[in-house]
């Protein structure tokens, strides 16, 4: 699956950070639930 990350997508989440009691959102570019994190 090819995720576009393009102006449509920042705005979303850009909208939904706004009314979020703490003002952030975040989107799991990962492929599925079963892919590890890049944090180690």
């Amino acid at each position: 699956m090819e995720i576009r990350i393009d102006s449509v997508l920042l705005d979303r989440l850009t909208e939904q950070a706004r009314v979020s009691e703490r003002l952030r959102m975040n989107f799991d570019l990962r492929n599925s639930a079963e892919d590890t994190s890049q944090r180690c």
